[in-house]
């Protein structure tokens, strides 16, 4: 299957109630060049995503789901609703033999489900991972960026199914693409990106994935230009793209990181990438 840098999508709207989320705080190499031993540190990345900025990606193949985790005690049912805070906590643990053999795919649509998420996102990632096992697991995984890029080249086409979900499981989509997006912009993903092409992949998915909820923002808010700059700012400091001065604030940026406008992106682009963000 393809996606493409296009961003055709025209569909604008408003809020859903889960969105208002977005205000939560996130817890928070150069590339060498075989042929040229005074490359700058990033260039090689830099020159892969503006050659590839309106190219097709296609899936080297799906990672089929098949052992995800299907937690016993669900939100919205009488059992949970009997639950203290301790036990729905307890609960939203994964078993540690399930863990011991889950794949990674798996493991990251069980945490995408976990019963207690809305609720521990709050915290942010670091107090999510010392909590919760899967989390501190998943981070673990050293293919989890690769499985990550599987899952954002699925989503414009699992996206075009979203007016067909009811307002429930509309704002459960919601949500559950925001924490993807936290998860995807943690140094623990980034430091295990494998090549320039598997960075830039990831980068260039993650600016389409932006541009597809702006444009169906009546579903998913406008959440999402903020976990896209922190990917965004991240990759131009692990890159040496800026001089000092501007790395200073970007480092402020991704240590306390807000709401920010989709002109944010635009301008980091235009200014340490080059490329026209439409």
């Amino acid at each position: 299957m393809a996606t493409k840098i296009k961003f055709l999508f025209t569909r604008q709207g408003g809020l859903t109630l889960l969105c208002i989320l977005c205000m939560l705080l996130f817890a928070v190499a150069g590339c060498k060049d075989d042929h040229e031993d005074n490359i700058r540190p990033g260039e090689e990345l830099l020159e892969w995503i503006q050659a590839n900025f309106e190219h097709s990606f296609t899936s080297v193949g799906e990672t089929e789901v098949v052992d995800q985790y299907v937690f016993p005690i669900q939100p919205g049912t009488d059992e949970w609703y009997a639950l203290e805070m301790k036990e729905r906590v307890d609960a939203s643990q994964v078993p540690e033999e399930v863990l011991a053999k889950i794949s990674t795919a798996g493991l990251l649509e069980t945490c995408l489900d976990m019963p207690f998420l809305i609720e521990i996102t709050f915290g942010g990632v670091e107090r999510m991972a010392s909590s919760y096992n899967g989390i501190r697991e998943l981070l673990n995984r050293p293919d989890l960026p690769g499985i990550l890029i599987e899952k954002y080249l699925r989503f414009s086409v699992d996206v075009k199914n979203v007016y067909s979900l009811s307002l429930l499981d509309q704002g459960r989509l919601s949500f559950k693409t925001f924490v993807l997006e936290i998860i995807a912009a943690q140094d623990a993903v980034l430091d295990n990106l494998s090549s320039v092409e598997q960075e830039g992949t990831l980068f260039l998915l993650a600016l389409e994935q932006n541009q597809i909820l702006k444009n169906y923002s009546d579903i998913f808010g406008n959440q999402h230009s903020t976990t896209t700059a922190l990917l965004v700012a991240k990759t131009i400091i692990r890159n040496n793209l800026a001089d000092a001065k501007e790395t200073e604030k970007l480092i402020t940026f991704i240590q306390n990181p807000s709401a920010v406008e989709q002109n944010v992106i635009e301008e980091y682009l235009e200014k340490y990438f080059n490329l026209k963000y439409k």
